[in-house]
């Protein structure tokens, strides 16, 4: 470290060069960083997973160009609200990136027409309003409350184009596929604000769908990671003035923090990473941890400074003392942050490699940048701490702390035990738990209109059943058929699922309809998701339940279970419905079967369970499917298996993290102390902060998911920080003084003053997070915040006292070679006369 000293203070003018002109450099790339929200995103292009997901959307068509507006209106069925719906609908379609809208106004019914099957609007309105008022019109059409009850007591509209009471709707756009982009979607979006804005008087409207949500989601974390820098930069800049009183003490470890940030970011977006909302954190992070370093590395300088010693010999001092205690530090909450690389969820893997890189890009501009700025400042110190009465209160804790470790030791680790089983307790009560929709607050709007459409109009989500024949038309076989009403009331025994739809249901439509003439015409085909409708299969409020899905054993044999409304038909009949299908062009078809006809798709709609539940479901499906439907291969996939098994890959991936990131450490540790005992002794209390922040989750009730997960690796990292300065700079004190009780109360004081307030900026810095208005973000700033004070109360605490307790065989001589220290620096600090120490 002095010859890296030695070469910096002879060439600080090139540093500095290099410095600016790589600065320069990393602008550029920096300010193209992009954000975006995608859960295909989360997995490994490979993953089985993923690939049925894909496989759905290639086969039937994907879900992630359909975007809902609805409303509420007691009168739903009248001239006045029908005439809105009408003028919204044009009004939408005429948007250039839509391809088409569906509405109550345009819902479609089949027909029988002298054996001919044709599809008709409920609502037949002229392309000319003038040729018609809206009244004749209405008269023309079947009466109002025909109308209601038909489309009411049809499951592929109830529920998805209008509520089950009639008092909701909803309008679907879909997007030109080749046009669904982020700004495409932004414009959009803003267009769709002006066509309701003149009628948000009288009308609330909501809007939701997955190009929405995904866009506002980009947008609403565009806005906090901004948020994140300015308010962290702003309070840390108060801290360091109000602690140190000094411009320089506040300009240097800004630049470092600053110049880490871009860098880091230049290098996420030159390897082609993105933002998303765990690398959002990245900023907080890396601010947090760059002032934490110059911190500790200034305050030295101050010390040496002090102590009598020039600007060139207190700068070698520093990087003598403190360069290898620093590069352990960064190396290890590195290696923290990098054990994510084992996981196989993508993000975790990005934010641990970029977070990763930046701590180490903080150390590299701290080691090299922060001595020639020192070089080239004339003050005698950078920080003034006498000036601040806070520093005089820091003092007199740490020397009251150095006190009770030495004399209460026993009774210290005691407390700290009893404290561990409490949260060991409460570790149990953690659970692994994530929903689709659960980044953001249930306050904002977007997840307000969210929960519009799912608890007023009907739920959005579902489990996905791709049924294989393995045989071109082996799908339309009657047998199959009749199978796949069979599985329906397999599916239906599950009390969450709210309807089931699927090619049996269409078929049985168009069979009624063309078996007699007379039926009422109780069905339109909407194309919301391009998909058919039925009106006679059971309604799902009208079918059993149970209060949890029933074992497999449980569950009535397939043989057993009664066909949706008796339908049977003979091989000819399903030719010919779905001749007439394809004749009439219904688009909708193909939504259910794909091309050669050798799979069927069957959708369970139910809500946002969660993965623990959804896990639960799948289980025991895959039981039933297994026994029961041996003839055909039935994969379960859609948006929520998908997010439930990104859940169970997270817990998997943090655990070998975890596991990866303490064995790293503690074999840094063994090579750094070169005792077992002390490898031991030092890992305690960067274990303690994770058991206290599991504890901490499970008394909250905090589940652990996706966006959570990481927070153990962010407790490793920082744990791991405090323990590395405190043990590398009670090494050097033991070495100079040769006996531990002075080196443990040198080490205490001068020491802890630093981890104290680093510890102070970090939660400053963390607590930002908390006023997220996404949960995760903000149970992570709480979190956070509770581990570095448990991590700091186990270095300060629990740390000292292992060594009192144990007494290990500490260092030898040959394991440092930087032990001097300017003379001054050599004497035990001022204390109380019943803390001096005895040598």
């Amino acid at each position: 470290m002095q010859r890296l000293g030695q070469f910096l203070l002879a060439a600080p003018g090139s540093v500095i060069a290099l410095f600016l002109f790589l600065t320069a450099l990393a602008i550029y790339p920096a300010s193209r960083i992009q954000t975006d929200f995608n859960l295909e995103g989360f997995f490994p292009e490979d993953d089985p997973v993923l690939l049925q997901f894909e496989e759905l959307g290639e086969e039937f068509g994907e879900d992630d160009t359909v975007m809902l507006i609805g409303f509420s209106s007691d009168s739903l069925f009248t001239s006045d609200v029908l005439e809105l719906i009408r003028s919204l609908t044009q009004q939408f379609e005429s948007l250039p990136t839509i391809q088409s809208v569906q509405s109550l106004t345009n819902a479609r019914k089949i027909e029988n027409n002298d054996g001919f099957l044709s599809f008709s609007e409920y609502f037949p309105y002229p392309q000319d309003k003038s040729e018609l008022e809206t009244q004749e019109i209405l008269e023309k059409a079947e009466t109002m409350e025909q109308a209601r009850n038909s489309i009411l007591e049809d499951p592929f509209l109830a529920g998805t184009l209008i509520s089950k009471d009639g008092r909701q709707t909803a309008f679907v756009l879909n997007i030109e596929p080749g046009e669904n982009t982020y700004a495409n979607r932004n414009l959009l979006i803003d267009e769709i604000y002006k066509i309701i804005e003149p009628h948000q008087q009288e009308t609330t409207f909501h809007t939701s769908g997955i190009p929405y949500y995904r866009n506002q989601y980009v947008n609403m974390l565009n806005k906090e990671i901004i948020g994140y820098i300015a308010i962290s930069s702003v309070l840390i800049i108060l801290l360091l003035w109000y602690l140190y009183r000094s411009m320089w003490g506040i300009l240097f470890p800004m630049i470092i923090v600053w110049s880490t940030l871009l860098f880091t970011i230049a290098i996420m977006q030159l390897t082609g990473g993105y933002l998303e909302i765990m690398s959002s954190t990245i900023a907080p992070i890396l601010l947090c941890v760059g002032v934490a370093d110059a911190i500790h590395m200034i305050s030295k300088y101050d010390d040496a400074r002090v102590s009598g010693c020039s600007r060139k010999e207190s700068i070698l001092e520093m990087l003598t003392t403190l360069g290898l205690a620093t590069l352990m530090t960064s190396i290890t909450t590195a290696i923290g942050f990098a054990s994510l690389l084992s996981s196989s969820v993508v993000p975790m893997k990005k934010f641990g490699i970029y977070t990763a890189a930046g701590v180490m890009i903080a150390y590299l501009i701290t080691i090299v940048v922060l001595p020639v700025m020192l070089g080239k400042t004339k003050k005698q110190k950078i920080f003034h701490q006498e000036r601040a009465v806070v520093n005089h209160w820091i003092n007199r804790v740490l020397e009251r702390i150095a006190l009770i470790n030495r004399l209460y030791h026993n009774r210290v680790l005691l407390g700290a035990g009893l404290m561990l089983l409490l949260f060991g307790y409460f570790i149990s009560e953690v659970d692994v738990n994530g929903r689709v929709f659960d980044d953001i607050r249930e306050d904002t709007r977007i997840m307000q209109d969210q929960a519009f459409f799912q608890d007023e109009i009907g739920p959005q989500l579902s489990i996905e059943l791709l049924v294989n024949s393995g045989k071109p038309e082996g799908m339309i076989q009657p047998e199959r058929i009749q199978e796949l009403a069979r599985l329906e009331q397999v599916l239906l025994q599950i009390p969450e699922v709210d309807r089931v739809l699927g090619l049996h249901t269409l078929l049985q439509e168009v069979h009624e309809v063309m078996q007699d003439a007379d039926l009422p015409q109780a069905a339109a085909l909407p194309q919301i998701a391009n998909l058919p409708k039925t009106t006679n299969l059971p309604k799902t409020t009208n079918l059993p339940k149970t209060t949890n899905l029933p074992q497999t054993a449980n569950l009535p044999q397939t043989a057993n279970l009664s066909q949706t409304a008796n339908l049977s038909l003979t091989e000819a009949e399903i030719a010919q419905y779905l001749l007439l299908l394809e004749v009439n062009n219904a688009d909708e078809l193909f939504r259910l079967i794909d091309f050669d006809y050798q799979k069927v798709r069957l959708r369970a709609f139910l809500p946002d369970l969660g993965s623990e539940r959804i896990n639960e479901i799948k289980v025991e499906l895959e039981d039933i499917l297994a026994r029961d439907f041996q003839d055909v291969t039935i994969t379960l996939t859609g948006t929520t298996i998908l997010s439930a098994d990104l859940t169970d890959k997270i817990v998997y991936s943090l655990l070998w993290s975890i596991l990866i990131a303490v064995a790293a450490i503690s074999l840094i540790m063994a090579m750094l102390f070169r005792s077992v005992i002390m490898v031991a002794i030092s890992m305690i209390p960067n274990l303690i902060p994770l058991l206290i922040t599991a504890g901490v989750m499970g008394l909250s009730g905090v589940d652990i998911k996706p966006s959570t997960a990481v927070i153990f690796t962010i407790a490793l990292g920082i744990a791991v920080d405090d323990s590395i300065h405190f043990l590398s700079r009670f090494r050097i004190e033991y070495l100079r003084r040769g006996a531990m009780q002075p080196a443990l109360t040198v080490t205490t004081i001068k020491t802890g003053r630093p981890m104290m307030i680093t510890s102070l900026i970090l939660i400053a810095g963390f607590g930002t997070l908390i006023n997220s208005d996404f949960t995760s973000t903000t149970m992570m700033g709480a979190l956070v915040c509770s581990t570095i004070f448990s991590a700091l109360v186990a270095d300060l605490l629990v740390l000292p006292s292992l060594f009192y307790r144990f007494r290990p065989r500490i260092f030898s001589q040959s394991l440092h070679s930087d032990a001097s220290e300017p003379p001054s620096d050599r004497r035990t600090p001022s204390l109380p006369v019943e803390m001096h120490p005895t040598l």
